[in-house]
């Protein structure tokens, strides 16, 4: 028993499944690359996020530089000024007394 292959029905089944095959590559390939252009632009603005925050903590850290600098020269002049201090309360004390 042979199986007989009737070509006039096949060749437009296999033109129609090529076709629909074609038709599904096409289908995928838009919606991929529609996909890939949604994920980079996501991308960008995570960029974007990105650099915003570590700007902000760069300015962040140069505030608190200057806040220790403006801090430590306050130290410093009070300390001087407590030098000052110091010694015109030693000139009091070991200044003669005048006569009574």
């Amino acid at each position: 028993m042979t199986i007989k292959t009737d070509w006039k029905l096949n060749v437009p089944s296999f033109a129609m499944t090529a076709l629909a095959s074609a038709a599904g590559c096409v289908v995928a390939f838009v919606v991929l690359q529609s996909d890939v252009k949604a994920l980079n632009g996501h991308v960008l603005r995570v960029e974007q996020r990105v650099e915003r925050i570590e700007a902000r903590r760069e300015a962040d850290r140069e505030e608190s530089r200057i806040q220790r600098n403006a801090d430590r020269e306050a130290v410093l002049t009070m300390q001087g000024d407590i030098r000052v201090v110091r010694q015109i309360l030693e000139g009091m004390r070991t200044s003669p007394s005048g006569p009574r």
